[in-house]
């Protein structure tokens, strides 16, 4: 059996489908769910992409002392709020849709036109006041306001 690291999904799914039962399945794969931490998978965000928690908050807009509580855990954000800490990381497509699956947050679709033009703004590297533009230009809410 392939590390789960590098186990694709389509091959997880056939093995779903393949084995006799549940508990069989799990037992061939635990590390599938185990769960990393939100904070714990910001931090190694951080770590990667050379950024200070500081230069993220700034960038993202948000209220510093709510910007540190989502840092160390104690705040659980919502997915504009997650979406604007991707962004201010310039977190690649698949990073930030991690972060959101982590988090518990629908990942982004691309047949919702707000969430395209989001992950168009993730492929580009926009930055939150490019991305919130690109937003209210194509009539559809913004990240930090979430409103048209």
């Amino acid at each position: 059996m392939k590390s789960t690291n590098t186990i694709s999904t389509a091959d997880l799914l056939k093995l779903i489908k393949e084995t006799p039962n549940f508990t069989a399945f799990s037992d061939q794969v635990p590390e599938v769910f185990s769960v990393c931490e939100p904070s714990q998978y910001l931090k190694q965000l951080l770590a990667v992409h050379g950024l200070s928690k500081q230069s993220v908050i700034q960038a993202a807009n948000l209220e510093r002392s709510y910007g540190y509580q989502i840092f160390k855990g104690r705040r659980n954000p919502n997915r504009d709020i997650l979406l604007s800490i991707a962004i201010a990381m310039q977190l690649s497509l698949p990073e930030a849709q991690h972060l959101l699956m982590v988090f518990e947050r629908g990942a982004l679709y691309p047949k919702n036109k707000r969430d395209a033009a989001i992950i168009y703004s993730l492929y580009r590297r926009f930055s939150l006041f490019e991305t919130e533009y690109l937003l209210d230009q194509v009539n559809e809410p913004t990240i930090s306001l979430g409103k048209k």
